[in-house]
């Protein structure tokens, strides 16, 4: 029932390094990070992660968590989900989607080394992207932009997988829109669904595995138990696939569109900074001479 997609035995070796153009499993591709030398993985991660307070989604049901329906996002420190997932308590704690490099959560360099790959030394990876949790679900989704490399660093994950264009006229296959905060979703809960009539890609991660995702390819995730999940972004050198999926391009101009009005509120507000600075100058100067 299940396409199966290629598969390598290293990173290096897959044909468009610098640009994906289709996803891979690398058996063992993450191996080489130094992560894999640590005697007890987990505690590593509690030992230097223990009090750092992570952005964590909250959910009541399993159903909730499927469909990516966010009861409350908190930030809750990681010994705390730690204890959480390890019994599996309820209401469910899932720490998605975290990048580890932003500086808000002042995480050494030193600690971020032991997650280093060969392609880090020859493409840009401004994101490590952690994901922790008991029985995890991430509901169908698509990155639009930049290449995603998911490295699985503790336990084992099912991924289901299709192309940009593959069962798009299927019911409910449909994004939730550009100006949603779930454009890059679709409404269809593919865990619930008969994937029987459906073009899918099944991938079975194992510790030390890895798999390429370019933009415009749907997937949903299952964790089978206790999972920890690193996914590395790299931005790509072209978006010239945007050309042919026109959701994607007008999802793009949107987002272009959105940041070049943060910059000009930026530029606006520091503007605004000077000239209040200015203004108390001159008002002290003036003070000054009056008494």
């Amino acid at each position: 029932m299940y396409l199966k997609i290629d598969e390598f035995n290293h990173l290096d070796d897959i044909p468009d390094y610098y640009n994906f153009q289709k996803p891979y499993l690398i058996r063992g591709g993450c191996r080489s990070m130094k992560i894999f030398n640590r005697e007890d993985k987990m505690q590593f991660f509690l030992q230097h992660l223990q009090d750092t307070k992570l952005d964590t989604e909250i959910y009541n049901t399993m159903t909730q968590m499927e469909q990516s329906k966010i009861v409350e996002n908190k930030q809750i420190s990681f010994s705390e989900s730690f204890e959480h997932n390890i019994r599996n308590k309820k209401p469910y704690h899932f720490v998605a989607e975290v990048n580890l490099k932003e500086p808000r959560y002042n995480i050494s360099s030193k600690f971020l080394s032991n997650f280093h790959l060969d392609m880090d030394n020859k493409r840009d990876n401004p994101h490590i992207l952690m994901f922790f949790g008991n029985n995890s679900r991430s509901a169908t989704h698509i990155h639009v932009t930049d290449d995603y490399v998911f490295n699985q660093i503790y336990g084992s994950k099912t991924v289901y997988m299709f192309d940009y264009n593959d069962n798009k006229f299927s019911a409910n296959f449909n994004p939730g829109g550009v100006f949603s905060d779930r454009s890059n979703f679709i409404e269809v809960d593919l865990f619930s669904i008969d994937h029987s009539n459906l073009k899918i890609y099944k991938v079975e991660m194992n510790e030390g595995d890895s798999l390429t995702i370019p933009p415009w390819w749907w997937h949903a995730v299952k964790g089978k138990d206790l999972t920890l999940t690193l996914t590395k972004t790299y931005p790509r050198s072209n978006y010239w696939y945007a050309l042919t999926k026109p959701y994607l391009m007008i999802i793009l101009i949107y987002q272009c569109i959105m940041m070049i009005i943060d910059d000009i509120l930026d530029f606006v507000d520091d503007l605004l900074d000077f000239f209040n600075s200015i203004f108390k100058v001159i008002q002290s100067i003036v003070f000054n001479r009056l008494m």
